[in-house]
Parts: structure tokens; C-alpha cells; sequence
């Protein structure tokens, strides 16, 4: 699977470890705005709002650690120790790998080999190919405790084997990836690890019915893992299995409300089986933190349009062309709008404009002959049909046949 970011995995831990009815109202909001600062990089936001979180949960470690690797993007690194050792009183060795990184820049190497070796040791270390890839270990790859420390073997053969299969699924040599899944899975039928990971291999060449029996094979092993029921999820929608998709994005969010992506994908499953208020409802919990999110605002605007609310549609695709006017189909769907509400005159400049970015999309040319002909522009009309015609736009030939004689 893709390498997780570190927030993305907090949220995942989060999902465990606090039960849905377990947070306040204020805790939520306070984590929220720290993932949305984090997505956005605007450290200094999400450290203000962990802080925030932590004190509605001074005892979870995860919080911490989150606070402190925004710390340490920072270069606050001083108060990013602070933050990885409180995380490590709470849980031994969860952070030895941030605590080596902070250790190595701020000089005092004998401190971050104790940590690195901690890490190592515990069920937190990283695969080895992104501690040796890791530049912030630059400094500590010439000296002999480097070469000391690697001559223990810290991984096992199986975990090895994944972490090739992980990168070359980076690679994008997913056959390679997906024979060495098999060939493990020889020896451990039950690594739900895995079966996750030949999962997203194989969504990635789209043998997505597969893809789906081998996250299905993986929460048979682990059942209360969030990530697996939406990678089944995904599989489940692309092969127009909605329903299904819809269940799982539901597990999802039940073993992880605090990861509002969740909501995100869920409100493109309910549209397509015409769920359109739940389906906003979800797109706009979401937006409200991640309101940069151009994809999901352009997705809401589309469910309010598909749900013929025309007026709810318009300010999501003002808002985009507000920021981008060189987008196709921001231009197209707000000119849609517009012709839907009868609005033919903005339909028609909204058209032209996308029309100018690319002078061969044959829906629009057709639109735009809808929305000249209702204002009493027959001969601009029949001239954007016979174009529309000439592109293969069946429908053009009847509007030509009964308009344009």
C-alpha cells in the first residue's frame, strides 16, 4: 500500500482507540481542524488545534505524536522531543523513530541510536527501507554504530518480503508486487497484512472483483480495521456494486468517525442510489474542514444538481470559478445549471467560455445551441447543432431536422 502519512495513520489509531461515543463535541472539532491544517501544511494551525484535542485527552499518545511531528516540521525541535516522550511514557517505544530523527539533527547522536534501536525492537518500526532512505539518518550513516546497529537482522523474512512488494508497487511493477503476495501467502494464509496489500495491487491493474475477495480475506483475519473495508469499498463501487460500497463505507466510519474522507467517498455512493440528501449531508461535514478540496466541492455542487436543486448547485461551482477559471468543467456544469434553471443567457456564456478553452466538446456545443435558441438565437443555435452533428451527437440531427429547415 501507498506509505501512509503520519496524520492519515493517527487517524486510522484514533479510530481504534476511541469509541464513537467517546469524544466531545469540542475534541472532534479540535481534531478535525488539526487533520485539515495538517493536509493543507499549515503546521502551526494543526499544533494549536492538538493542543486543543489533548486537553480533552491528555492520555492518548497518538495526539502527541501528531503534535510533535508538526513540531518538528517546524523546526521546533526541542518542543518536539517534549511531545515524543510524553507519547513514549504512555506507550513505550511509539515514537523511537521521531525521537532518532530529532536526536540526529539536534547533534546528540548517542541519544538517537538508543531511540533508533528502541523503535527496532518494538512493534512501531518502520520497514528498514525508509529508515535507510530517511535523509534526516544522513548524518549517522557513515559512523560505525550504523554499521554496528544493521548487523542485527531486525525484520523477518515475511516482513522483508512486503516491504519489496511495497515498493514495487511504488515502482508500478505490480506483477512483480503481486508474486511475491502469493509466495508468501504460501507459508501465512491468514497475514492479513498481505492479502491487504495484493488487494491494492491488484485494484491498481482494476481486477477489482479480485481486489475485493482479498480484502475480504484480510477483515476475515482483522475485522476491525477501517482501511480494509474501504479498500473493499473502493472495489465494490468501481464495480458498480453501490450498494455494497455504501455498507462498507458505513463500517468505515463506524470503526472511524474521525476520518472524514470516509464521508467524503460515502456521499459519491449515495448518489448513485439517489441518496442525495444524506449524500450532501456527508460532502458537507467534510468540506467544512477540507474546504480547499476542489474535487469534492465540484462532487457537491453535482449532487445538488443531480438532485434538480439547482440553486443549492450554483454557489459550489461559483466558488470554484472563482479560484480557476481555465477549468473545463467548472464552465460546463455551472452553464448546465444555469440552462437547467432557465437562466439561457448565463448558460450561454458560461458554454462559450468552456468552448474556448476547447472548441470540440460536442455536449457543450449542443447546450449551448439549447440555450441560444430559447433566447431567439436560431441561427447561432442550428450553427452549434450541426457542429455537435458533425462530433456525434445523435441527438443534434433531430434538433436540426425540427429547427433549423
Amino acid at each position: 500500500m501507498k506509505n501512509i502519512k503520519s496524520h492519515n495513520i493517527l487517524i486510522i489509531v484514533l479510530g481504534i482507540l476511541i469509541p464513537f461515543c467517546g469524544f466531545s463535541q469540542s475534541f472532534e472539532d479540535s481534531f478535525l481542524k488539526a487533520s485539515a491544517a495538517i493536509e493543507y501544511q499549515k503546521y502551526d494551525i494543526a499544533v494549536a488545534a492538538l493542543s486543543s484535542a489533548i486537553e480533552f485527552k491528555k492520555k492518548d499518545q497518538n495526539l502527541y505524536i501528531q503534535r510533535g511531528e508538526c513540531l518538528y516540521k517546524t523546526g521546533r525541535y526541542d518542543e518536539a522531543i517534549r511531545d515524543f516522550i510524553k507519547a513514549d511514557s504512555l506507550e513505550p517505544a511509539c515514537s523511537g523513530i521521531q525521537l532518532a530523527r530529532c536526536f540526529t539533527i539536534t547533534g546528540n547522536n548517542e541519544r538517537a541510536f538508543y531511540f533508533l534501536e528502541a523503535s527496532l525492537k518494538s512493534k512501531f518500526k518502520p520497514q528498514q527501507r525508509i529508515i535507510k532512505l530517511d535523509k534526516a539518518f544522513d548524518k549517522l550513516q557513515p559512523t560505525k554504530e550504523w554499521k554496528k546497529l544493521w548487523k542485527t537482522e531486525w525484520y523477518t523474512s515475511a516482513e522483508n518480503s512486503m516491504a519489496e512488494a511495497e515498493y514495487y508497487i511504488g515502482l508500478k511493477k505490480y506483477n512483480k508486487a503481486l508474486e511475491i503476495t502469493d509466495d508468501i501467502l504460501i507459508k501465512q494464509k491468514k497475514n492479513h497484512l498481505v492479502h491487504a496489500l495484493r488487494a491494492k495491487a491488484l485494484m491498481a491493474v482494476k481486477d477489482y472483483e479480485n481486489a475485493a475477495t482479498g480484502f475480504s480475506d484480510a477483515i476475515q483475519t482483522k475485522p476491525y480495521q477501517a482501511e480494509y473495508y474501504n479498500g473493499r469499498a473502493e472495489a465494490y463501487f468501481n464495480m458498480e456494486k453501490y450498494k455494497k460500497s455504501l455498507e462498507d463505507y458505513n463500517k468505515c466510519i463506524e470503526l472511524n468517525p474521525l476520518n472524514l474522507k470516509y464521508y467524503r467517498d460515502r456521499a459519491i455512493a449515495e448518489s448513485k442510489l439517489l441518496q442525495y440528501d444524506e449524500a450532501i449531508a456527508d460532502m458537507e461535514k467534510y468540506l467544512k474542514y477540507y474546504e480547499d478540496d476542489k474535487e469534492a466541492i465540484y462532487n457537491c455542487g453535482m449532487i445538488y444538481f443531480e438532485k434538480k436543486e439547482y440553486l443549492g448547485a450554483l454557489p459550489y461551482f461559483n466558488r470554484l470559478l472563482e479560484k480557476n477559471k481555465k477549468e473545463v468543467k467548472y464552465f460546463t456544469a455551472r452553464g448546465n445549471t444555469y440552462l437547467a434553471s432557465s437562466a439561457c443567457k448565463y448558460a450561454e456564456q458560461d458554454f462559450t467560455q468552456a468552448l474556448d478553452l476547447d472548441p470540440k466538446i460536442s455536449t457543450v456545443l449542443f447546450n449551448r445551441g439549447i440555450a441560444r435558441f430559447s433566447q431567439g438565437n436560431k441561427k447561432g443555435a442550428c450553427r452549434d447543432w450541426e457542429k455537435a452533428r458533425n462530433l456525434k451527437i445523435m441527438e443534434a440531427e433531430d434538433y436540426l431536422m425540427k429547427n433549423c429547415r
